[in-house]
């Protein structure tokens, strides 16, 4: 596990109220949302990654990306995660096999809503090119629903929920 560095800001491990939080998750290459985030950094696409080229991502990976990244430690003993970015309102995560999640506390959702929103404005596809979503809203830690604020202001975004109840995704477009 990599030691956590001297200057380790607790806040990374979110205070927060872990029953409040939610999870947008945006599938695919990475690096389009990097670079409308502001990063100037190259990560592997998920989706493109065998086992082969998956290899130079296994191990010490992260000393890369020292002082351009907000933290290069494990979580949860994971050494797929990097912290890229924490705004006060929430946390921008990459996961070698999941690709980038936003988390948030479910009053802070309109925020991360507003992000996605700018992203798809900078021309990050939130639908593969089937019509299925590359993007999708839940509850992190529980199954309970999600408070009717949340649910309006997701619906208002165009998710609708998935035949897996809480999982909320992005409606496919008309044109699909």
């Amino acid at each position: 596990m990599t030691e956590k560095p001297s200057d380790w800001d607790d806040s990374y491990e979110w205070p927060f109220n872990r029953h409040r939080r939610v999870c947008l998750k945006i599938l695919g290459n990475p690096n389009p949302i990097l670079q409308a985030l502001g990063l100037e950094i190259t990560l592997p696409d998920p989706d493109s990654l065998d086992e082969e080229s998956a290899k130079p991502w296994h191990g010490n990976w992260k000393g890369q990306f020292r002082g351009r990244v907000v933290d290069r430690c494990d979580v949860n003993d994971d050494a797929d995660w990097l912290l890229l970015l924490a705004p006060e309102w929430g946390r921008i995560w990459f996961d070698i096999e999941e690709g980038i999640s936003i988390y948030c506390q479910e009053e802070n959702m309109e925020k991360a809503l507003d992000l996605l929103a700018m992203l798809s404005s900078a021309g990050i596809p939130i639908h593969f090119p089937n019509g299925d979503p590359r993007v999708s809203v839940r509850r992190v830690a529980t199954l309970a629903p999600l408070a009717a604020e949340t649910v309006s202001q997701i619906e208002a975004a165009g998710f609708v929920q998935d035949r897996i109840q809480f999982i909320w995704v992005l409606r496919a477009p008309e044109s699909c």
